[in-house]
C-alpha cells in the first residue's frame, strides 16, 4: 500500500510577518530611517508571495472540502474493492458493481499448487460467498473517520495512488470442507517407513521411506480467502505439513545382512508331532526391521496368521465322557477326548528369535488338557440307568394295576451333567410333567368317563334317554413325586389312589326339569332336490338329532349326539364333501347330506344368540344354505363324524334354563328350533361384509364314479364364485352386551363337476 502521510506545507514567510508585527508593537518605537530601494522592492516580493501561498492554501483548504462534500453519498475517488473501481459510486451502484464482477468470478478456477500437482477450484465450489453489503460498507466508510486533516490525507492517498477494501467472504463450513477434502484425498498419503523387500534374483533390497503428507485445510481456507478478497485468480500454495516415517533407508541398510541370514535356509515349526515349513521365499515376505532394535524380526501379523493356521489344525478341545440315547434306544456312553491347543503367546517369541538367529527349525509348546470325567465313569453311569430303566415301575391301585415301562421311563428320563463332582457327574431323574402324562396313558384303559343322564323329547314330554354314569379315574395328583422316590429304589412299586367322579345329572332329575314352551329361534333348508340316499342322510341325522335336552351351562355336541354314523343307524352312501390330499372334493361317503342338519341347527342357534364353541365352514358356498330362509352367506356349518379326524359343532345354553333342539325333516325342507324359557336377549346381527370375489370355472369337469350304475351321470358341484365373508352378531341384555360372535370365512371358488357311473349296471 502506498503512504496516506498528510504533505508537509512551508510556512516561513507568514513567521517573518507575524515577527515584524510584533515588533511594531512595541511602545517605544525605533527610531525611523529612510528605506533603501533595494530593501523595499524584497519586502515587496515577499509580501505578494506570502499572499500567493495564503490564497492557495486557502483554495486547496476549500477544494478538499468540497470534495468532501461531493462524496457525502457516494464512494470516493481511487477507491477499489478487489478488482473493482468503486470510484464515484453510490451504496447500489457499489453494491451491482460488485454482484455484476462476482457472478463472474465466482464460477472461474483458481489454480491451487500441491508440490508437483495442480488443481482447480471455484469461489461457488469451496463455499465461498460473497457479502456484497459489508464489502460496500467497508468502500464508503473509506475516509469518513478522524479529523479533517486526516480525512483529507486519505482522500489525497486515494486519489494519487488509489487504494483497495478487501472484499468480505463468507464460508460455508460444509462445503468447504467437502472441497478441501477431495483435494487432500488427491494430496495425504501415509508415511511408508522403509523396508526390506525382495527383487527378482529373490535378494532382500532396501526400500526407501516416503513421507506422508496430511494437508492443513484451515491454512488452505484461509490462503484461498485472501485471494478470493482481492478476486484474483491465484495460483496459491495448498497448506500441507510434511510427517516424515518411523523407519528411515539408513536403518534399514543396516540391517540388510541380518535379513540375508535369516532367509538362507527354511525354517520347520513342529508343534506335536506335525511340522510346518516356511520357505525362504516365505521367510523373504514375512521379514522386517523393528525401528526400535533396528532386528530382523517377522512382520507380527502375517506371523500370527501363520501359527494360526498350525494351531487350527493341532488344536483339539477337550471333551469330558458323556451319556446318550443312542439309535437302539440304550443308553451309551461317549468317549473323552484331550484337549490340545497351540500356546501362541509362548510361541510368538520362539519362532521370532528363530528367525532372528537363522536357526532354521524351532519347536512351539502345544498345552495338552485332560478331561475331568473319564470313560469309564460314564460307561458305570450309562450301564446303572439302563438297568433301572430296563426294571420299569410297577404301578397298582385297588381294582387294577399297570407298569411304567423302558419306553415311558426313557421319555421322561433327564440327564444333568456336573463336570466338577468328578465320582457322579451324571443326575439321572425323570421329568415330572412326561411322567404325569404316561401316568395317565397307563391307567387310561381302566379310566372310566363320568356321563351326566341324557334327556329327551318324545312325543313332546322329557323322557330319560339313558342313565347317568358314574365315573372313575386314578388320582394322578401327587403320584408323579412318589414315582421319582421309587426310582432307583432295589423293587419300584407306586400304590395309587383311585377318584370317584358323581355326574351333575342323574335319573333322579327328571321330574325337576322344567322345559319352557318360548321358541328361542329357528333355522330351515331346503333339501327336496337331493338324491334319495343324500335325503336319506338328511333324514336319518335329523331324527337321530332331534330332542336332546341341553341343561344350564351344558354344552351340546353334534359329533356326540349323533353317535356313529354308519350303516347300523340307517346312513347310507352319497355324496359329501371329503379331503384328498389339500384338496376339497366331493364324492361318494356314508352319511353324505348331514352337513345339511348341522346347517340347519347352526343358523337357529346363531339367532338364538346362545355361544358358539367350535364351528367349520365347507370349503364351497352352497346357495341352498346361504339363501335359505333363515340364511346368510357364511352361515353353514361342516361337520365329518370320525373317530380319527372329527370336525364337530357345538354351543353352549347360557339361558340359565333348560332347553331342546328340535329337528324336523319334511322331505322338502329341514326345520330346526330352539325350546327353552326366553331369556330376554336382543340379539343384532350386522349385514355380512364380502370381499374378495374370485370368478369360479364355468367349463363343465367329468369323473368316474364306480358307486353310480354304469352310463348314469349326476352332478354333484355347481360353480360358484369364491369369496370371503364376515359377520358379526352380538347379544344384548337390558342395554347391556353380553356376548359378541365374529366369524370369519373364505369360499373357494367351486367348479362344475359331474360323475360318469362305471359300477355295475341296473
Amino acid at each position: 500500500m502506498t503512504s496516506d502521510s498528510v504533505p508537509s506545507t512551508s510556512v516561513g514567510p507568514a513567521s517573518s510577518a507575524a515577527a515584524s508585527l510584533s515588533s511594531s508593537s512595541s511602545p517605544m518605537p525605533a527610531p525611523r530611517r529612510a528605506a533603501d530601494p533595494t530593501t523595499r522592492r524584497i519586502g515587496t516580493i515577499a509580501s505578494m508571495a506570502f499572499l500567493a501561498l495564503l490564497l492557495f492554501m486557502v483554495a486547496g483548504i476549500a477544494g478538499l472540502a468540497l470534495y468532501g462534500a461531493r462524496h457525502d453519498s457516494t464512494v470516493y475517488q481511487g477507491v477499489w474493492a478487489g478488482s473493482v473501481d468503486l470510484s464515484g459510486m453510490t451504496e447500489p451502484e457499489a453494491s451491482a458493481a460488485i454482484e455484476g464482477l462476482w457472478a463472474t468470478y465466482r464460477d472461474q478456477p483458481i489454480t491451487i499448487q500441491a508440490r508437483e500437482q495442480q488443481f482447480a477450484v471455484t469461489p461457488l465450489g469451496a463455499g465461498l460467498a460473497i457479502d456484497t453489503e459489508s464489502t460496500v460498507a467497508n468502500a464508503m466508510n473509506y475516509g469518513r473517520d478522524g479529523s479533517f486533516w486526516q480525512r483529507s490525507q486519505f482522500w489525497m492517498t486515494a486519489l494519487m495512488r488509489g487504494v483497495t477494501v478487501p472484499v468480505v467472504m463468507v464460508v460455508d463450513p460444509e462445503e468447504s470442507v467437502l472441497a478441501f477434502d477431495q483435494l487432500a484425498s488427491q494430496v495425504e498419503r501415509d508415511p511408508i517407513s522403509a523396508s526390506v523387500q525382495i527383487d527378482s534374483n529373490g535378494m532382500p533390497q532396501v526400500v526407501s521411506e516416503v513421507d506422508g503428507i496430511d494437508v492443513d485445510q484451515s491454512a488452505s481456507l484461509a490462503r484461498l480467502l485472501d485471494v478470493t478478497a482481492m478476486m484474483a485468480s491465484g495460483p496459491i500454495d495448498l497448506a500441507m505439513t510434511i510427517e516424515p516415517p518411523s523407519v528411515a533407508a539408513s536403518t534399514v541398510a543396516d540391517a540388510l545382512p541380518a535379513v540375508v541370514a535369516a532367509t538362507e535356509r527354511p525354517l520347520t515349526v513342529t508343534a506335536g508331532e506335525a511340522s510346518w515349513t516356511l520357505e525362504t521365499a516365505d521367510l523373504r515376505d514375512m521379514l522386517t526391521v523393528d525401528e526400535a532394535t533396528n532386528r530382523v524380526v517377522a512382520d507380527p501379523a502375517k506371523l500370527t496368521a501363520f501359527l494360526t493356521t498350525i494351531d487350527d489344525a493341532v488344536s483339539q478341545p477337550v471333551t469330558n465322557a458323556g451319556v446318550i440315547v443312542n439309535d437302539m434306544g440304550r443308553l451309551e456312553a461317549t468317549p473323552s477326548a484331550v484337549g490340545r491347543a497351540v500356546d501362541l503367546d509362548a510361541a510368538m517369541p520362539m519362532v521370532q528369535q528363530a528367525i532372528a538367529d537363522g536357526a532354521g527349525e524351532v519347536i512351539i509348546p502345544v498345552v495338552v488338557t485332560q478331561p475331568l470325567i473319564a470313560d469309564a465313569v460314564a460307561a458305570k453311569a450309562a450301564a446303572d440307568t439302563d438297568a433301572l430303566l430296563d426294571a420299569g415301575i410297577a404301578l397298582q391301585w385297588e381294582g387294577g394295576d399297570a407298569v411304567l415301562d423302558r419306553g415311558a421311563l426313557l421319555r421322561a428320563l433327564t440327564i444333568k451333567f456336573n463336570p466338577l463332582d468328578t465320582a457322579s457327574p451324571f443326575n439321572f431323574g425323570l421329568d415330572p410333567d412326561l411322567i404325569t402324562e404316561a401316568l395317565v396313558t397307563a391307567t387310561a384303559e381302566w379310566d372310566r368317563p363320568v356321563r351326566d343322564a341324557q334327556f329327551r323329547l318324545v312325543g313332546g314330554k322329557v323322557t330319560l334317554y339313558k342313565e347317568a354314569q358314574r365315573g372313575r379315574v386314578v388320582d394322578t395328583d401327587g403320584a408323579a413325586d412318589l414315582i421319582l422316590k421309587a426310582w432307583g429304589t432295589p423293587d419300584p412299586k407306586v400304590t395309587l389312589k383311585v377318584k370317584s367322579v358323581n355326574p351333575k345329572y342323574t335319573g333322579a332329575d327328571l321330574k325337576k326339569i322344567k322345559l319352557g314352551e318360548d321358541i328361542l329361534a329357528e333355522g330351515g333348508t331346503w333339501y327336496g332336490g337331493s338324491s334319495g340316499p343324500r335325503m336319506q342322510n338328511v333324514e336319518v341325522a335329523a331324527g337321530l338329532m332331534s330332542g336332546w335336552l341341553i341343561p344350564p351351562d351344558g354344552i351340546f355336541s353334534y359329533a356326540e349326539h349323533i353317535g356313529p354314523v354308519d350303516e347300523s343307524q340307517g346312513f347310507v352312501t352319497g355324496f359329501g364333501v371329503t379331503q384328498q390330499g389339500s384338496d376339497f372334493v366331493t364324492s361318494p361317503v356314508v352319511g353324505g347330506g348331514i352337513c345339511q342338519v348341522s346347517t340347519t341347527l347352526y343358523q337357529a342357534v346363531f339367532w338364538s344368540g346362545l355361544p358358539i364353541v367350535e364351528r367349520y365352514q365347507h370349503p364351497y358356498y352352497y346357495k341352498l344354505y346361504g339363501e335359505s330362509v333363515t340364511g346368510l352367506p357364511g352361515l353353514d356349518a361342516m361337520v365329518n363324524i370320525d373317530p380319527i379326524w372329527t370336525l364337530d359343532f357345538k354351543f353352549k345354553n347360557t339361558t340359565g334354563n333348560w332347553i331342546a333342539v328340535v329337528l324336523v325333516a319334511d322331505g322338502e325342507s329341514v326345520w330346526s328350533k330352539i325350546i327353552g324359557t326366553d331369556p330376554g336377549w336382543e340379539v343384532q346381527v350386522a349385514d355380512p361384509v364380502i370381499t374378495n370375489k374370485r370368478k369360479g370355472n364355468e367349463k363343465m369337469e367329468y369323473a368316474d364314479s364306480p358307486e353310480l350304475p354304469l352310463g348314469q351321470e349326476l352332478v354333484v358341484e355347481t360353480a360358484s364364485e369364491g369369496f370371503d365373508v364376515s359377520l358379526y352378531r352380538a347379544v344384548y341384555k337390558d342395554g347391556k352386551l353380553i356376548d359378541e360372535y365374529a366369524s370369519a370365512n373364505s369360499f373357494t371358488p367351486a367348479r362344475n363337476l359331474t360323475l360318469r357311473g362305471t359300477g355295475p349296471a341296473q
